[in-house]
C-alpha cells in the first residue's frame, strides 16, 4: 500500500513538474485562448472567407503603405472595390513596427481609415503584425521587426508596447476579422531563433484579450518546434500553401484533426496552385482562403521567384490577378472567383435593356430602309439602328455597305456617287417582291420616323468628313441630343466628333477575338484606354469574351455598355443579367418578350 502510495505521489511530482514546464514554455501565451467551441462558433458565423493579401499597386512594402508621405487612399478605395467585385470578403493586410514608431497616433488614424474604406465594400481585413519574410521577387519588402531585433530581447520593450497599442485599439473592432500575429516566423534563416519572440508576442496580444481570433500560419512542415507551437496557441487554424489540389486536400485532412476552422492565408501560384484547381477545393471544404497578390504593381508579384529586375513581364503571370487598371491579368480566373462566390448572381441586373433593332426589322423588311424603321416603331422597339455613308454630293444616305451591289440591282461606290444616282436604285426588290421600289434613305428622312422618348443609334460608316453634314441634319430633325446615340468602329471618328459636339452620346465598337494563344484582343486595358481617350459613353460590343467583371468596369466608369446582334431569348436574358444596356436584334418583338419583366429603364449610351 505505501509502495502504490509512492507511486502515485512520484506520478503527481512528475505531472506537476509537466504542468510548470508546459506554463514556463508558454509563460501566458494560451491565456485566453478561445477553446474549440467557441473557434467554430465564430467561424460558422461567418460567410466562406475568401480574399487576398493586400497591398495597393502603388507602394511596394509595408512602410509606403502606411507612413503619412505615401498614404494613398484613393489607389486603396479603387483596388478594395474591385476585389469586392470578385466576391472577396476580407484581405490581409501586414502593419510594420516602425511606421507605429515613428507616428503612432497617424498610424492608428490611418488604420481606422483604411478599414472604413474596406467595410464600405463590405470586407473585413486582417491584419499582420510580424513578419520574418523576406520576399524573392520584391527587394523592397521588409521584414518587420527584423533579425537583429527579433534576436535581442533587449529591444522587445517598444514592440510590446507596439502589439498592446494596436490590439487596445482595435482589438473590439468588428471591422478586423482577426488577428494574425507573425507572418512566417522563421523565415529568412531564422528557424526556432524566432521562437522566443514569437511566444512573446502572443504573450502580449493575449493580455489585451481582443474579441477577435488570433493565429499564427504554419508555413514550412520543416519547423515541428515552430509548428507545434502555433498549432497549439492559435484560436483558429491558418496555413500557407502552394502546391497542388491533391496537396491541399491532404494538407486540409491533417489539419481538421485538430478540430478547429482552417484558413489558408497564403495560395496561388500560377502552374501550381491554380484558381481552377485549387480555389473549388478551398469551397468544397469550407476552407477560408487568401492569394497571394491583388493588383500588378510595385510589389512586382508577377514575376516568379528569382527573376532578375530587368525582366520583361511574363505571358503567365505568378501571382496576382489584375492589371493595374482593373482589368484581369486572366479573364477565365477572374470569372472562376465570381462564379465561385456567387457574386455574378448577386449582382445581376433586372433592369431591361433597351432593345435596339438592327438595320430596322431587318429581318422582315430590307435593312436600312423606311419600312424596317417603321416596322420596328411597330413592334415597340426602344430605338432603331442605322448605317450611314456620305454621298459624293455631301448627304448622308442609309447603307451600310461601301457599294450598293448586296442590297440593290446595280454595283455603285456609295462615296463616288450622287444622292440622285442612289436614289433611282431599287433597295427592296432583293428582299421580297413586295419591297420593289424601295428606295435608300437619307438620315434626314430616317430622323423623322423617331417617334418621343425614342432613341436612334447612328452607325457611321465612312470618316470624320461625315461629321458637318451630319451635325446640320441632326439639328434640323428637332430631336434632342438624349435620343442621339452615334456609333463607329472608327475611335479618331468619334473623337472628332465629340470635340466637335461635347454634348453628344458616343459608342464605340469593337469585336473582341481571341488568338491561337488563346490570348483575347483588344485587350481589355487598351479598350479602356481608348474610351478614356475618346472620351466614350459607351462600348458596344459582340457577344464574345465579355464578362460580367468586365462590364461592372465599364459601369465603373460611367460607360455603358452594348451588344450586338442578339436574335435568341436566352442571350438576351443573359445580357440583362449581366447589366448590358442595350441588346441591337433582327427581332426586337421576340426579345421584347424574353426579357425578365421589369420596368422599362432608359438606358445611358
Amino acid at each position: 500500500m505505501k509502495k502504490s502510495r509512492s507511486i502515485l505521489s512520484l506520478m503527481g511530482l512528475i505531472l506537476a513538474m509537466v504542468l510548470q514546464v508546459t506554463v514556463a514554455a508558454t509563460d501566458g501565451a494560451l491565456t485566453n485562448q478561445w477553446i474549440k467551441e467557441r473557434a467554430n462558433q465564430w467561424y460558422a458565423e461567418q460567410a466562406w472567407i475568401v480574399g487576398c493579401n493586400f497591398i495597393p499597386s502603388t507602394a511596394i512594402n509595408q512602410l509606403e503603405m502606411w507612413q503619412a508621405e505615401t498614404w494613398d487612399p484613393q489607389t486603396i478605395d479603387q483596388e478594395l472595390l474591385w476585389a469586392s467585385k470578385l466576391g472577396m470578403n476580407s484581405v490581409r493586410v501586414s502593419l510594420h513596427d516602425l511606421a507605429w514608431e515613428a507616428d503612432a497616433e497617424g498610424l492608428k488614424k490611418r488604420i481606422d481609415q483604411f478599414l472604413t474604406i474596406a467595410a464600405k465594400y463590405e470586407i473585413k481585413p486582417t491584419l499582420v503584425i510580424f513578419d520574418d519574410c523576406r520576399s524573392v521577387e520584391n527587394s523592397g519588402w521588409l521584414q518587420s521587426p527584423g533579425n537583429v531585433v527579433v534576436n535581442d530581447p533587449a529591444q522587445w520593450g517598444r514592440l510590446e508596447r507596439y502589439v498592446k497599442d494596436i490590439l487596445s485599439t482595435f482589438g473590439n473592432d468588428q471591422r478586423i476579422l482577426f488577428w494574425d500575429l507573425y507572418n512566417e516566423p522563421g523565415n529568412s534563416g531564422q528557424a526556432t531563433k524566432s521562437l522566443p519572440l514569437l511566444k512573446a508576442t502572443f504573450k502580449w496580444a493575449r493580455s489585451v484579450n481582443p474579441t477577435q481570433p488570433l493565429s499564427v500560419g504554419i508555413w514550412n512542415d520543416g519547423l515541428k518546434e515552430l509548428n507545434d507551437f502555433q498549432l497549439a496557441a492559435s484560436d483558429i487554424i491558418t496555413f500557407h500553401r502552394y502546391g497542388m489540389a491533391a496537396d491541399l486536400m491532404s494538407e486540409i485532412e491533417t489539419f481538421k484533426k485538430h478540430g478547429r476552422p482552417l484558413l489558408c492565408t497564403i495560395w496561388l501560384r500560377h502552374g501550381h496552385s491554380d484558381a481552377a484547381t485549387v480555389l473549388p477545393v478551398f469551397k468544397q471544404e469550407n476552407v477560408a482562403c487568401y492569394n497571394w497578390g491583388l493588383v500588378s504593381g510595385k510589389v512586382q508579384t508577377i514575376w516568379p521567384w528569382g527573376t532578375k529586375e530587368d525582366a520583361i513581364a511574363p505571358d503567365c503571370w505568378f501571382h496576382a490577378l489584375l492589371r493595374n487598371d482593373g482589368t484581369p491579368h486572366d479573364p477565365q480566373e477572374v470569372e472562376l472567383f465570381r462564379n465561385i462566390t456567387e457574386i455574378s448572381v448577386r449582382e445581376e441586373s433586372t433592369a431591361r435593356p433597351l432593345t435596339v433593332a438592327h438595320r430596322g426589322v431587318s429581318k422582315y423588311a430590307p435593312e436600312n430602309t423606311l419600312p424596317a424603321f417603321e416596322l420596328a416603331w411597330e413592334q415597340g422597339a426602344d430605338a432603331i439602328e442605322g448605317d450611314f455613308r456620305l454621298t459624293k454630293d455631301g448627304h448622308i444616305v442609309c447603307i451600310h455597305d461601301r457599294t450598293t451591289r448586296r442590297t440593290t440591282e446595280m454595283n455603285r461606290v456609295v462615296a463616288d456617287s450622287t444622292l440622285d444616282e442612289l436614289r433611282a436604285l431599287d433597295a427592296g426588290a432583293w428582299f421580297a417582291e413586295e419591297f420593289t421600289s424601295t428606295f435608300i434613305p437619307t438620315l434626314t428622312e430616317v430622323l423623322a420616323t423617331v417617334p418621343a422618348g425614342k432613341k436612334i443609334y447612328i452607325e457611321v460608316k465612312c470618316g470624320a468628313e461625315i461629321i458637318p453634314a451630319l451635325l446640320e441634319d441632326v439639328k434640323q430633325s428637332g430631336l434632342s441630343h438624349d435620343q442621339i446615340v452615334v456609333i463607329s468602329f472608327k475611335p479618331n471618328m468619334l473623337k472628332e466628333l465629340k470635340a466637335a459636339a461635347p454634348d453628344w452620346k458616343i459608342s464605340w465598337l469593337v469585336s473582341f477575338r481571341k488568338s491561337r494563344l488563346g490570348k483575347i484582343a483588344p485587350t481589355y486595358s487598351a479598350v479602356l484606354e481608348t474610351l478614356a481617350s475618346i472620351q466614350a459613353n459607351g462600348l458596344s460590343t459582340s457577344r464574345n469574351f465579355v464578362d460580367a467583371f468586365f462590364i461592372s468596369l465599364l459601369t465603373e466608369k460611367g460607360i455603358g455598355h452594348h451588344v450586338w446582334t442578339i436574335d435568341d431569348g436566352k442571350t438576351a436574358k443573359r445580357f440583362q443579367k449581366l447589366g448590358t444596356k442595350s441588346i441591337t436584334t433582327n427581332v426586337p418583338e421576340d426579345i421584347q418578350s424574353a426579357y425578365h419583366p421589369s420596368p422599362v429603364e432608359s438606358a445611358p449610351a
